[in-house]
């Protein structure tokens, strides 16, 4: 259970800190770069206990989707950085844990796996939630009056959080796709080629947008990348100990709790009826999901 406990302070923390540097970043590619470094040299590290450099069976397999996602992290990782800024903690944490939506899918459409009741009635209510809380961005804006832009801002703020949640839900699928095609046993190479690909993305796309390196955002970024890296290494830990229908739900929804409450108390966030409403229907869809 240390393992889950972990997990969950390291998630919420990866939000508090891009949340509290957030107006001190100048270049986000370079704090990515950053981040990026410091959750690929902690995978070489600990990788090398495990031959992580070794090649066996079912390693070209991790390789290839190891390269795709280290591409979808990064863009996840943008994405919340993006919307924590423009929508807050609490939503930004809401919509990346409804990500599960995206690796359910996935398993029902791609692997032909049949969802039960239960399961179903768990994506509808995650869906009305989605709805529920973008019903609050349009009454709050008089979208009946495009004059002032306020209903294409409220557009515009509900299609980052949908980005959000389907690139993120993707980048959970990954896991997934290696585990029912690949090896087990490549789940280190995995890691460290996923890390790797994301830290060359950043670093490149830092160079497209000709941003300066700044040793305040790199800075940042590798505070970033601590809990960053052992948020998927205490999930992985989680997992070995306790059986995935204990650790699911109470990593997605403890996790969606805290920052909840990390946003109320500590950014002053403002918790409105419509999000009341929304986050209780998450909650009770990632239960429903999850059992």
């Amino acid at each position: 259970m240390i393992y889950l406990l972990l997990a969950i302070i390291s998630s919420v923390s990866i939000s508090v800190i891009l949340r509290v540097f957030d107006k001190k970043i100048e270049n986000n590619m370079v704090l990515f770069a950053g981040n990026y470094v410091v959750c690929t040299v902690l995978s070489i590290l600990l990788g090398l206990s495990k031959n992580v450099f070794t090649v066996i069976e079912g390693t070209s397999t991790a390789v290839l989707i190891g390269v795709i996602s280290g591409v979808f992290y990064l863009m996840g990782f943008v994405l919340l950085q993006v919307n924590i800024r423009r929508n807050g903690m609490m939503l930004a944490g809401l919509f990346m844990r409804l990500g599960v939506l995206v690796p359910l899918l996935m398993a029902i459409v791609v692997f032909k796996e049949r969802p039960r009741i239960i399961e179903i009635i768990g994506m509808v209510i995650a869906i009305l939630a989605i709805f529920v809380i973008n019903l609050e961005k349009t009454d709050g804006g008089s979208s009946s009056n495009n004059s002032d832009g306020s209903s294409d801002k409220s557009s515009k703020a509900i299609y980052l959080l949908l980005l959000l949640l389907i690139v993120g839900g993707l980048t959970d699928s990954f896991a997934n796709i290696h585990d029912k095609m690949g090896n087990r046993a490549c789940s280190d190479q995995l890691l460290l080629i996923t890390f790797a690909v994301a830290l060359l993305s950043s670093i490149v796309m830092a160079f497209v947008k000709k941003q300066s390196f700044r040793i305040k955002d790199f800075a940042i970024g590798m505070i970033v990348g601590l809990p960053n890296y052992f948020c998927s290494r205490f999930l992985l830990l989680s997992l070995s100990k306790l059986k995935a229908i204990v650790v699911y739900p109470i990593y997605n929804i403890a996790t969606i709790l805290l920052i909840s409450l990390c946003g109320i108390i500590i950014f002053k966030e403002k918790l409105t009826k419509n999000r009341l409403i929304g986050i209780i229907m998450v909650l009770t869809a990632l239960v429903l999901l999850n059992i």
